[in-house]
């Protein structure tokens, strides 16, 4: 609220409640008028600072805490690219409120909203990334891939095998296996592997859950070996 120091007489009532408020020359006082008429407002004519509120510092504050987040979340980062811009002004103009209210609170809203704008690069590093890793999909690379043996047991079929990798850049495995008796298709499985180094080799397990009958010929066959994104970060 503005005190007006040094200049008295009739203004316009800061509160709104009345169209005109008298102004002593130090603080306002409880006189007012509106439409011409006179009265003692029954309020407090001095309302405590304290009890004010700076709408854009609080606004600025918030703004800026949720910028700070998002600034680092791919793709989103581009909505807090948005809303940093929008904090960073509310604070200024909470800065320049003539009672200085929610001051710190302006402060620190600027401040953030700020610093969520040196951190949008980042946001922006991070979803490049993760359409690199959607564009390439489930492309596994160069490697190499072999069955070390396959193991006929009373109730099921077991691959042992290896996979190799042969690409510039480390890679996680899905490695699907088929398990065929005298021809026919009677069981799958599906092995991933941990993120593999260029140049290294890992072992890998599946079972097939299937009995085989004495005279029958069992054959383990590799269908399929993807990459998962998420593995091979």
């Amino acid at each position: 609220m503005d005190d007006r120091n040094g200049v008295g007489g009739w203004h316009p009532d800061p509160t709104g409640r009345f169209e005109l408020r008298w102004h002593n020359g130090v603080a306002w006082t409880g006189d007012v008028a509106s439409d011409g008429h006179r009265f003692l407002d029954p309020l407090a004519a001095h309302p405590s600072p304290d009890g004010e509120r700076n709408g854009r510092a609080v606004a600025s504050l918030v703004i800026g805490l949720v910028c700070i987040v998002l600034a680092w979340v791919p793709f989103v980062f581009t909505v807090a690219a948005i809303a940093s811009v929008a904090g960073a002004v509310l604070a200024v103009f909470a800065l320049r409120h003539p009672q200085r209210l929610g001051r710190p609170m302006a402060i620190w809203g600027l401040a953030l909203s700020v610093t969520s704008m040196a951190a949008l690069p980042v946001g922006w590093w991070l979803s490049t990334r993760v359409i690199d890793r959607l564009e390439r999909g489930s492309t596994p690379g160069p490697y190499e891939i072999a069955i070390d043996g396959c193991d006929t047991g009373r109730f099921s079929i077991t691959l042992h095998g290896t996979i190799t990798n042969r690409d510039s850049e480390a890679h996680g495995y899905a490695v699907t296996v088929h398990y065929l008796v005298d021809g026919a298709l009677v069981a799958s499985d599906r092995a991933t592997t941990p993120s593999v180094e260029p140049g290294e080799s890992v072992d890998f397990v599946t079972i097939g859950d299937h009995e085989v009958q004495n005279g029958r010929t069992a054959e383990c066959r590799i269908a399929e070996v993807t990459t998962d994104s998420i593995i091979g970060w």
